[in-house]
């Protein structure tokens, strides 16, 4: 009988991890998000375009954290933002992907300034609020990209 009480309160405390685990790396996707949306927002307007390139390509890792987020151990309110927040990071991936230099980048800077405030709001909620400033590199992703096209 102990051992079977042992036996579940270590199930309890491994699924309670797992848990706390996903619930950090769906926030890290969140924060994540947020600065890179905000980055080709930047580049848009500046239409700098090895800049824009750069943060498409980063916008590619970003939706690859999003996607090893486990949905089966996230709340709720967890659940709708991973969800909603890898919509529009497929969505923000079409938008890009077609862009050139010589494209609307006024255009692409709305698409990217309009989407800014849901996912601030994903942050918030969840009890992350994005920094001001935000941070000086992606949190979490490989740092390594090879060669940039």
């Amino acid at each position: 009988m102990l051992a079977l009480c042992l036996a579940l309160r270590l199930q309890y405390a491994a699924g309670r991890q797992a848990a706390r685990q996903a619930d950090q790396v769906a926030t890290l996707f969140a924060a994540n998000m947020h600065w890179v949306f905000r980055e080709l927002s930047d580049a848009c307007i500046k239409r700098a375009w090895a800049d824009f390139a750069v943060h498409r390509r980063v916008l590619q890792e970003v939706l690859a954290q999003g996607r090893e987020v486990s949905l089966q151990q996230i709340d709720g309110s967890g659940l709708a933002m991973v969800t909603s927040l890898r919509a529009m990071a497929v969505e923000g991936l079409e938008m890009v992907a077609s862009h050139t230099p010589q494209g609307d980048w006024h255009q692409l800077h709305r698409y990217f300034e309009k989407r800014l405030p849901s996912i601030a709001g994903w942050l918030a909620l969840y009890g992350h609020p994005p920094e001001n400033s935000g941070p000086t590199d992606y949190q979490g992703l490989r740092t390594s990209f090879g060669q940039f096209g």
